[in-house]
């Protein structure tokens, strides 16, 4: 046992005897991986469907991506790199099925436009193409068109517009673009007027922030909500920071050295909440349950200073506990989460683009959490139904629920029109508290599509339904 964990559980024993409650996520700097040159964004996802997850980046300087094959228990396989179109120079990439073969691809975006690699299903391609859009800065994903393919939202700081690439479904794609304010970049997607259409926020370099609304066939009408003239390449996240269903925002912003909340009021009006200092130069932003209170919480990464800066969801827009891990490696710059060693909690990645790195902390929140499950003591007062997480997810997401005696469990899927879609547990289950997983999949075993979609708990004693969405 290493000083940190002997540490952790010494900590752990004082909160346990004295009764105190642990509410905060706690990191341990678990490992560095060599990637390539100047490595930018990066995802965590299950790439090769092995049900373990895999990391992903692009790196600029190299030109190339690098591929991570997670072995399940918080290590993974070293780097392998695939080469994209001479002059690509990516940024930007995100994993989705775009040609609908049951594997998922890559899209990647740089100075030559957007490259799609087709996956194999093993963390391998069998194929390559490129979209020849101009210059891309950041790409979002989601079926903006509600015809079940996945459509590409791009954003291009040398130009004044989105791109919009409608997938025609035979491996082309029909653009568009929609103009905004100066030097577009960061982008996200989401249904942020509340309804099942996916939803644009895009920020851009002179520190305005618009969100382009979609009217479901793929057609965004856009409005900018934000102008701040000391500001310059805000980083956003979208996520529900209160809980009441409707999508919030955060900003980051490295001219002010400044994180932004704002609050949807649900009708996609967003309204400045609090504001945080946060450090030298805060480039990316996540929002994630990290401390697994079903409460959004965010971290920041600061790429002068090499940190990350965690902090803590109060679950009514205000946030505390500016908590700051040391990266290990210079200039991070990009964040994703996922949970590397299956323990739970959601872990994160960094890429560090000064020193080639992706840098992985591990979630250790269990360890602080972990009591004596045999004594009874813990066992849930009430029946409770969680918010799933993550939410919106894509392609899986965990639902959890809480009995105080032995039940009969019931949870049903539901589609907007009130359609069950799938029985997701018809089972008895020990009082205490269970989570179960949706993987989209329907009664016909086909993917549910993009969209709100409800689950239903249901027992002799206790009824309740939430809201989630899926993206695609």
């Amino acid at each position: 046992m290493n000083i940190f964990k002997a540490l952790i559980l010494v900590v752990s024993l004082f909160l346990l005897c004295s009764g105190a409650v642990f509410s905060e996520a706690l990191f341990e700097a678990a490992q560095n991986f060599n990637v390539g040159d100047n490595p930018r964004e990066l995802v965590a996802i299950d790439f090769d469907e092995d049900d373990t997850l895999d990391i992903v980046t692009v790196n600029i300087s190299s030109n190339d991506l690098s591929v991570m094959i997670g072995n399940g228990n918080g290590t993974f396989g070293g780097a392998v790199s695939h080469a994209l179109t001479s002059g690509m120079f990516p940024k930007t990439v995100k994993i989705a099925d775009i040609n609908r073969s049951g594997s998922l691809d890559v899209v990647a975006g740089g100075f030559a436009g957007i490259d799609i690699l087709y996956g194999s299903g093993i963390g391998t391609f069998y194929d390559q193409t490129n979209l020849p859009v101009g210059a891309v800065d950041y790409i979002a994903l989601g079926d903006f068109d509600n015809d079940t393919w996945v459509d590409i939202a791009s954003t291009r700081s040398t130009v004044d517009s989105v791109g919009i690439h409608i997938n025609n479904g035979n491996n082309t794609f029909t653009s568009s673009y929609v103009a905004v304010d100066n030097g577009s970049l960061a982008i996200a997607a989401a249904p942020v007027d509340n309804n099942s259409s996916i939803d644009l926020v895009v920020s851009c370099n002179n520190g305005s922030i618009w969100k382009l609304l979609n009217d479901g066939s793929g057609n965004f009408t856009p409005t900018v909500f934000q102008y701040d003239t000391l500001t310059n390449q805000p980083y956003i996240a979208l996520a529900d920071f209160n809980g009441n269903g409707t999508i919030d925002l955060a900003a980051t912003n490295n001219g002010t050295d400044s994180l932004t909340i704002y609050n949807n009021d649900g009708t996609s009006n967003f309204v400045a909440y609090y504001n945080y200092l946060v450090g030298t130069s805060s480039t990316a932003v996540i929002a994630e349950d990290l401390d697994g209170d079903s409460i959004v919480d965010l971290v920041v990464a600061d790429r002068f200073n090499d940190e990350i800066r965690f902090f803590k969801g109060n679950g009514n827009f205000t946030f505390t506990n500016d908590t700051v891990y040391t990266t290990g490696g210079g200039g991070a710059i990009d964040l994703a989460a996922g949970d590397f060693d299956e323990d739970g909690y959601i872990d994160l990645a960094v890429t560090a683009c000064d020193s080639g790195w992706v840098s992985v902390f591990m979630n250790r929140t269990a360890l602080i959490l972990d009591t004596d499950e045999d004594t009874g003591d813990n066992l849930p007062r009430s029946f409770g139904l969680e918010q799933n997480y993550p939410n919106p997810f894509n392609p899986s997401t965990s639902i959890e629920f809480s009995l105080p005696t032995r039940s009969r469990v019931s949870i049903d899927i539901y589609n907007l029109l009130g359609q069950k879609i799938y029985s997701l547990v018809d089972d008895e289950y020990a009082a205490g508290s269970h989570t179960v997983e949706w993987d989209g999949i329907t009664f016909d075993g086909t993917h549910a599509g993009t969209g709100v979609y409800f689950y239903r708990l249901e027992t002799e004693e206790y009824l309740e339904t939430r809201k989630m969405m899926l993206l695609k």
